[in-house]
């Protein structure tokens, strides 16, 4: 069996101008991951947290709790694109931990799949039709590669909030129980929504999303 992971970096709000504070773009990532390697990926993950901020955890009772304190993609990335301003140190001590996120990704053979939404300058990206269509095209994707793999899945997504959780959900509960058919036959269930601080593979979905992916869909435009 295999889950999809999904995360976002950036919003559907509007943007009006070139000095607009609002994020210019959309990037949702999905992480194929094999449901046998779940645990062993988890617990390399707290490993290379704690490795790397180990102040952040210093006070935790047991070395687990790592995994409560999420290390968001957008500090680093706001890190980073400072790094005049801040210690060098700091800014090679941030990629290291990418670094490190991605051997792990590649050891397990995780497959990522993105999928990007540039903003036109006042005018409005509608939330709903903007996540569905992703959430149903990640699908389609990920049934294609189940049928390779001759496997089932599920999606497990990050929450948001129940009515946008819900509008994602049904849009792919309407391709699966379609008259003509269901278009999604390896995955079990409709997508699922988890807090991030409980789940490694949606926090590690977070910093390929905000660090990598969004960064180098930004040089495109």
């Amino acid at each position: 069996m295999y889950i999809c992971y999904i995360d976002e970096s950036g919003d559907s709000a509007t943007i009006n101008n070139p000095t607009d504070p609002i994020q210019p773009m959309l990037a949702v990532v999905g992480l194929f991951v094999s449901a046998n390697d779940i645990r062993s990926i988890t617990s390399a993950f707290v490993d290379v947290k704690r490795k790397y901020h180990p102040k952040l955890f210093e006070n935790d009772g047991h070395d687990l709790q790592a995994l409560l304190r999420e290390i968001k993609g957008s500090d680093i990335r706001t890190d980073i694109r400072k790094a005049s301003e801040i210690k060098n140190s700091k800014v090679q001590l941030h990629f290291r931990f990418i670094d490190e996120v991605f051997d792990i990704l590649n050891q397990y053979e995780v497959k990522l799949i993105s999928r990007i939404w540039v903003k036109e300058f006042g005018t409005l990206l509608r939330d709903q039709p903007v996540y569905s269509i992703t959430t149903q095209h990640f699908c389609v994707r990920f049934q294609k590669f189940l049928e390779s793999k001759n496997s089932n899945g599920m999606v497990i997504a990050d929450f948001r909030d129940p009515k946008r959780n819900s509008y994602v959900s049904h849009s792919v509960f309407t391709q699966k129980y379609q008259q003509k058919g269901d278009s999604y036959p390896s995955i079990m269930e409709l997508p699922t929504f988890c807090i991030s601080d409980n789940h490694a593979l949606l926090q590690m979905c977070d910093l390929i999303c905000s660090t990598v992916i969004y960064p180098i869909a930004a040089l495109q435009f």
